[in-house]
């Protein structure tokens, strides 16, 4: 190496320690900007991007960039409340003046890989965890999300591998070997998920490999086994509502349709704020032919649940089909009340509007639809 070459090194390593020696002097004190008061907008910035407030997201960003420029371009909380409010292009020119200003900072370099994620752009997400690990090559995260990204655009090989090496590097880490456990179930190589679920499911209290394990067992025709695996899972995991939802739709897809009633009414008795034992639940019902109770469990579901939409919608439909138009008009017109982004209200409820002959309301619900 000449001396030009090693100078302009200790000269590129000396402006990259500076870079990063600032930014964590930043961090770790209240210079030049007060801790507080930037914690507080950033604390405002996520509640706005929560509540999908574009403008008030977009004030406090700018109110940070004047009290903390810095910050406000490496901090993962502010951009992920940009990309929530579909700000990337903003994130995206904040990130790449963080990169240039903090080039040794890995905080920075990650997120500015997982930007492209938020983005769905998982090709260039692995791109640029592929420059992050150049960088970094004992970041075992880095391996692991570059391994999801490639997931995400097939190429499983690859992703194998890294996630065999994130195994070694790290063997305490349960997401990847979930991971690893999942590619062979993505391939359909039952033998292999089989074993892989099973290593998992004796390694890690994680209801995921029990699932894995269960569907392994029924790919390879062993039925009974995978309904016990299920129901140890249920007792293992309390909590957890993933292994009595999957013993209602092993019953539910065989058309054991005693099995799968019984199965949807105890989803619905442990977990009564889960839409799927409602809507799931009731179409079991219909397909057994109990089309009275199947609407019961819709309107049970529909008066109780206020964060998901399926049942009210449901519920709705079983009236439009009966033709009972003001049982109708007035389930859909609670659907809208209650739920004012699910386009169905307006859709299907000015199609029933229609149907009862008011067509003049069925054009002002039609035109007050969301965009």
């Amino acid at each position: 190496m000449g001396l030009r070459s090693m100078l302009d090194g200790l000269r590129d390593w000396r402006e990259r320690r500076r870079a990063f020696g600032e930014l964590r002097k930043l961090r770790a004190a209240d210079v030049p900007y007060d801790f507080a008061d930037t914690g507080a907008i950033l604390q405002n910035m996520t509640n706005a991007s929560i509540r999908e407030d574009t403008v008030a997201t977009m004030q406090a960003w700018e109110l940070l960039n004047r009290r903390a420029p810095d910050l406000a371009i490496t901090s993962g909380k502010a951009m992920r409340a940009l990309f929530a409010v579909k700000q990337a292009d903003v994130a995206e020119a904040a990130l790449t003046r963080a990169l240039e200003r903090f080039a040794d900072d890995f905080d920075v370099a990650q997120l500015y890989a997982e930007a492209a994620i938020y983005r769905g752009d998982f090709e260039e997400s692995a791109r640029r965890w592929t420059t992050v690990l150049q960088r970094f090559p004992r970041l075992h995260r880095a391996y692991v999300l570059k391994a999801r990204c490639l997931i995400r655009i097939g190429r499983l090989d690859e992703a194998e591998g890294l996630l065999l090496h994130a195994q070694k590097m790290n063997t305490a880490d349960e997401g990847a070997a979930t991971d690893f456990a999942g590619i062979a179930s993505q391939r359909k190589d039952w033998e292999e998920a089989l074993r892989r679920w099973d290593d998992v499911r004796k390694e890690f209290p994680v209801v995921e490999a029990w699932i894995g394990f269960a569907t392994a067992q029924r790919e390879l025709g062993r039925r009974e086994d995978a309904i016990e695996t299920l129901n140890l899972a249920r007792g293992k995991f309390l909590n957890s509502h993933r292994p009595s939802v999957e013993l209602a739709w092993m019953a539910h897809n065989a058309k054991d349709w005693p099995e799968a009633l019984r199965q949807w009414q105890a989803v619905r008795e442990s977990f009564p704020r889960l839409a799927t034992g409602y809507i799931a639940g009731a179409w079991a019902l219909r397909e057994a032919g109990q089309l009275e109770e199947a609407e019961a469990v819709l309107g049970i579901g529909a008066n109780l649940l206020d964060q998901d939409a399926g049942p009210a919608v449901d519920y709705a439909r079983y009236a439009h089909r009966r033709g009972d138009w003001p049982e109708a008009i007035r389930r859909w017109a609670m659907v809208r009340e209650r739920f004012p982004a699910e386009k169905s209200g307006y859709t299907e409820g000015a199609d029933t509007l229609e149907a009862a002959g008011d067509h003049a309301a069925a054009s002002a619900v039609r035109a007050a639809a969301p965009g």
